[in-house]
C-alpha cells in the first residue's frame, strides 16, 4: 500500500526483525524488489533470528536469499545512496558487484566490503567489518575511497583478537607512496595488529583537522612500546596535548599537534589477565605504569603544553623525574593515581643529578585531586621549585580528613601547618574535601 501510493516518489524503507518473523515477508518480497528502483535509503536489521523455530527459520532463510539478490548485479537500485545491513549471519555472495551507482553511505555487519568494490570511489560514510580483508586490501580500499568523510572498520572483535602465532601472517609492510584523503574527519579501525596500523599510517595521509583512532591488538606478554606504531613515536615529538589512560590493564593514548591529525591509540588487555586474581592484576598494572613512564622519559617533547595522566600507579620518583625533565614546555599537568607521593617528589629538582635540567620548569597549573599525598613533601617541593621556577599559578588537591585523624595529634598539626604554607606558596589554591580512593587509614605511607 505504501509503495503503490507513493507512485514515482523516492522511498526510504526499513526492514526489522519482526518483518521477517511475522511470516509475511514472502508476500511483500515481490513488491520490495519492484520498488527498489525508487528506494534511496534501505535499512535492514535482523539480528535476533538465531533462536527461531523451524518454520520461522525458513522465513529468515528466504529473507537472507532476498538480501543476497539485493546485493547482486541482477537487481537495479539506481537511486540508492544509503544501505545499512545488520544481519544475524553473513551474506556470502560477495563476488557479485551490485548495480548501486549512487551508493555513498554503508553500514555493513554481514556484507563484505568486496561486495561494493565498484563503489569504493563514491563512498563517503562507512561502518563495516574488514576482518575478511588482508592488509593490502584494506589499504587498497582506503586509497580508492577519495571521498571518504567518516570510516569505521572493525577488523577483529575485542574479545576475538588473533592468537600469537597468527600475527605474523596478517599484515606486512607497504612501500606505497602516501595517499591523501582530503575529506576525512574521522577514521577508526578496531582491533588490528600493529603491522596493519603501521602500514595504514605510512600509506594514508589524513587532514590535520581529522581524528584518527586505532585499537591495536597486543600479544600476551608484549609491552605497549612493542605494539606502538613507530610512525606515531615520531609524531609524539611535536604534540601539544597528551592524555594517557592506564588505570586498568589496557591503556590508551590521545594526542594532537598543530600540523597533524588528532590521534587516539588504544591497546587491549593481554589475553586472560582479567581472569587472574587482583594481586596479579595490580602487579601487572604497576609493571605497565613503569614501562610507560620509563619509555616516555626517553622521548623528546618539543612543543608539549598540556599533559593529563590517569594511571593506577606512578613509578618511582627517579623515573618520574626523568620524564618530567622532558616536559620542558609543559604548563598544565594533571595526574590521577592511587598515590601522588612519587610525582610530587619528582617535581623537585635533584641538584646532585648529572642531568641539570629542571623538571617541568614552566609549570603553571598542577592538579592531582583524588590522590593520596603528604602535605609536608608537597611543601618541600614547592619551596624547592621557588629557587628556579616561577610560583605555581594554580594548585588543585583533595584533602581527606582522615589524614589528620588517623595519626598522632602532633603529626596532624604538622600536616595542617604544611597545608597552610602550601596555600601561601601558590597564587590560587583549591583544596576539595573528599575521600582518597586508596586510604588505608594509616599515616605511615602517605
Amino acid at each position: 500500500m505504501y509503495t503503490s501510493r507513493c507512485k514515482t516518489h523516492i522511498l526510504s524503507i526499513g526492514i526489522n526483525s519482526y518483518s521477517v518473523t511475522s511470516k509475511n515477508f514472502a508476500i511483500h518480497e515481490p513488491t520490495l524488489l519492484s520498488s527498489l528502483s525508487r528506494v534511496e535509503r534501505l535499512s535492514i536489521e535482523c539480528r535476533n533470528c538465531l533462536s527461531l523455530d523451524h518454520n520461522s527459520r525458513k522465513e529468515s532463510t528466504d529473507f537472507l536469499d532476498w538480501v543476497t539478490r539485493v546485493h547482486s548485479a541482477d537487481t537495479a537500485a539506481p537511486r540508492l545512496w544509503q544501505l545499512h545491513c545488520d544481519l544475524y549471519e553473513r551474506v556470502e555472495d560477495a563476488e557479485k558487484t551490485p548495480n548501486l551507482p549512487k551508493l555513498s553511505d554503508i553500514r555493513f555487519n554481514s556484507v563484505s566490503l568486496r561486495a561494493v568494490k565498484s563503489n569504493w570511489g563514491r563512498l563517503e560514510r562507512v561502518k563495516a567489518r574488514s576482518h575478511d580483508l588482508d592488509d593490502s586490501e584494506v589499504i587498497d580500499f582506503l586509497m580508492a575511497a577519495q571521498n571518504l568523510e567518516s570510516v569505521e572498520l572493525l577488523h577483529y572483535e575485542e574479545e576475538d583478537v588473533p592468537e600469537d602465532e597468527e600475527y605474523g601472517d596478517i599484515a606486512g609492510d607497504t612501500q606505497l607512496s602516501p595517499t591523501f584523503l582530503p575529506k576525512v574527519n574521522r577514521f577508526q579501525i578496531a582491533w588490528c595488529p600493529v603491522t596493519l596500523a603501521e602500514s595504514i599510517l605510512r600509506a594514508i595521509t589524513f587532514p590535520s583537522t581529522s581524528l584518527v583512532e586505532f585499537c591495536i591488538c597486543r600479544r600476551q606478554g608484549a609491552g605497549f612500546i612493542e605494539v606502538f606504531p613507530n610512525y606515531l613515536l615520531g609524531v609524539l615529538r611535536s604534540v601539544v596535548v597528551l592524555d594517557i589512560e592506564a588505570e586498568r590493564s589496557d591503556c590508551a593514548f590521545s594526542f594532537n599537534s598543530i600540523d597533524s591529525p588528532s590521534y587516539e591509540i588504544k591497546f587491549n588487555e593481554p589475553r586472560g589477565l582479567s581472569d587472574m586474581d587482583s594481586e596479579i592484576q595490580d602487579c601487572y598494572s604497576q609493571e605497565q605504569a613503569d614501562e610507560i613512564f620509563d619509555t616516555l622519559g626517553r622521548q623528546s617533547f618539543h612543543c608539549l603544553v598540556d599533559v593529563s595522566i590517569y594511571s593506577a600507579y606512578s613509578s618511582d620518583a627517579s623515573t618520574m623525574r626523568r620524564l618530567f625533565r622532558e616536559f620542558q614546555t609543559v604548563q598544565h599537568l594533571t595526574f590521577r593515581a592511587k598515590r601522588a607521593q612519587n610525582v610530587i617528589e619528582a617535581l623537585a629538582s635533584d641538584l646532585g643529578d648529572r642531568d641539570h635540567r629542571h623538571p617541568c620548569p614552566v609549570l603553571r597549573k598542577l592538579d592531582f585531586r583524588e590522590c593520596r599525598f603528604d602535605p609536608v613533601t608537597l611543601k618541600k617541593t614547592l619551596i624547592n621549585r621557588r629557587e628556579w621556577s616561577p610560583d605555581l599559578l594554580h594548585l588543585q588537591v583533595t584533602i581527606d580528613p582522615r589524614m589528620f585523624k588517623s595519626c598522632e595529634e602532633h603529626v596532624g598539626n604538622v600536616r595542617r601547618k604544611a597545608l597552610r604554607s602550601v596555600a601561601r606558596l601558590v597564587t590560587l589554591y583549591e583544596a576539595d574535601e573528599g575521600e582518597w580512593p586508596d586510604n588505608d587509614d594509616s599515616d605511615s605511607d602517605l
